[in-house]
């Protein structure tokens, strides 16, 4: 049918010369060779692929049993826990069981944080070709270690960073360190603690002790917040990493300055009501959290779901208790390719028999989180916050998604409310809620951390009153909604 059309469209318009007659015959074979040359890359990759299945397939009919792991190279690292590791090699059934397993026993090995280099080979027995050996050579860390660099908290402050320490230090991949970190606004740092894997727990699960000072400056509250904490932690991780489990147990003591408006006569300086928190204040806390974590991208997410739940209770030197309790959620849906939806939400509330002092509470007022809120005078902090986002992302014109700034920086408009008002779970009504519009830039700088370039429109309309302000607002951090 199509070389009927053909040629009643050549009878039709005949070509002009001989030129452009010859030109179009080209063009015809040069499209006729490249659709052949795509015809036989689809054969050779289909034949290919057939020989690594029929391959597959012989050695999983290959017999074939481990029946000797010879490990070389270990000094300050305990055998137990290698043979722990290596012990599944003696359950394989056929050869194709020993590549895969030996893979996981490498990737399992260089995970402990023992070894610089493991080597893995496999090799016959004499007696009985079915028969194999499995040699494994491995260079073991430097006992020492220390490193520089910058990083951004779990309170979004960006600091330099000195580590030292000592890994493996009995033998199990345990790690002593000592960290130091100095940032803007008389940020410090310094933590002592001593980690240990919990090796018959899924990889990455761990424990540790730590002693930790830190310095901060809590500007919405005009003070200067230094805790001293002494603790342990648990970590278990589950699912390559997927599911997370972390439980705190630590006691910690706040020593609270108040910044003073200095007036222009010396030794006087206006009296601030926030100043009758300052002082010091010891505390005991639990604080656990279970995480899900599905997301193609833990700063910068264009699909996947994320469920976060915590809860904390602290004790006072009286014995009383408070409890604060906080879920989220981030849903991201791809739309079609370049452009994604996403929902995200955060509940936070707390309570109990004493209130917690404002430098105590969770401070949700910023720019990745109540996006076009603008912190009120003599701010105390918001014992219950509900917050939702719902955004659209997409790629940036003119770019492609795999270039540079295209990977790394998006497009995004949104819609947030927030509300900090405990009615509003009781009884919904709008004007318990703010609202806030606004369209930016999204971006990631490697995985250090999330930046915002925002404008924002509060919509204060349901209210009856204009608290917030439009205006640009640039956020960057690692915690985000």
């Amino acid at each position: 049918m199509a070389g009927i059309w053909n040629a009643v469209a050549s009878a039709l318009f005949k070509p002009k010369d001989e030129a452009e007659r010859l030109k179009k015959e080209n063009a015809r074979i040069d499209k006729e060779i490249e659709s052949k040359k795509l015809e036989i890359k689809k054969i050779k990759t289909t034949l290919r692929n057939h020989r690594k299945e029929k391959f597959h397939k012989k050695l999983e009919k290959m017999p074939a049993k481990v029946k000797l792991v010879n490990i070389e190279g270990l000094l300050r690292t305990s055998d137990e826990l290698v043979m722990h590791k290596v012990q599944q090699l003696f359950h394989v059934n056929s050869f194709q069981e020993i590549i895969e397993t030996s893979k996981d026993i490498h990737k399992n090995l260089k995970s402990l944080g023992c070894f610089k280099k493991v080597n893995m080979s496999v090799d016959t027995m004499p007696e009985d070709a079915t028969h194999y050996k499995v040699n494994i050579t491995v260079e073991e860390a430097g006992s020492l270690f220390g490193n520089v660099g910058v990083v951004c908290g779990t309170k979004d402050q960006v600091a330099g960073v000195v580590r030292a320490g000592i890994n493996n230090v009995v033998g199990a991949g345990e790690r002593a360190e000592v960290e130091l970190c100095k940032g803007r606004g008389g940020y410090f740092l310094t933590n002592l603690s001593l980690r240990k894997p919990l090796h018959w727990l899924p990889q990455g699960s761990h424990t540790a002790i730590f002693a930790r000072k830190e310095n901060l400056s809590v500007e919405h509250f005009q003070s200067s917040v230094a805790e001293t904490a002494l603790g342990a932690a648990l970590s278990i991780s589950a699912f390559s990493s997927a599911v997370n489990f972390v439980s705190e147990l630590k006691s910690s003591w706040l020593n609270t300055k108040h910044n003073f408006q200095h007036l222009a006569q010396p030794g006087v300086a206006k009296w601030d009501p926030l100043a009758q928190f300052a002082g010091h204040v010891l505390r005991s806390s639990l604080a656990t959290k279970l995480c899900l974590d599905l997301r193609d991208d833990p700063l910068l997410p264009a699909h996947g779901l994320l469920l976060s739940a915590g809860h904390l209770v602290s004790v006072n030197h009286s014995g009383q208790h408070a409890h604060k309790m906080t879920i989220s959620s981030s849903l991201h849906y791809p739309l079609f390719r370049g452009l994604s939806l996403s929902w995200r939400s955060l509940l936070s509330h707390t309570w109990g028999s004493y209130s917690p002092r404002p430098q105590e509470l969770p401070h949700y007022r910023t720019g990745l989180l109540a996006r076009g809120m603008n912190i009120p005078k003599e701010y105390q902090g918001d014992p219950t916050t509900f917050i939702s986002i719902l955004a659209v992302t997409s790629n940036l014109p003119l770019l492609t998604a795999n270039s540079l700034v295209g990977r790394h920086v998006k497009f995004h408009t949104f819609l947030s409310t927030h509300s900090s008002t405990f009615n509003c779970i009781e009884n919904i009504s709008l004007r318990n809620f703010s609202f806030s519009f606004g369209v930016g830039f999204v971006g990631k700088i490697l995985d250090f951390g999330r930046f915002e370039l925002n404008y924002c429109v509060p919509i204060d309309s349901f209210r009856g009153h204009g608290g917030n302000r439009p205006g640009l607002r640039f956020s960057f951090g690692t915690e985000f909604l």
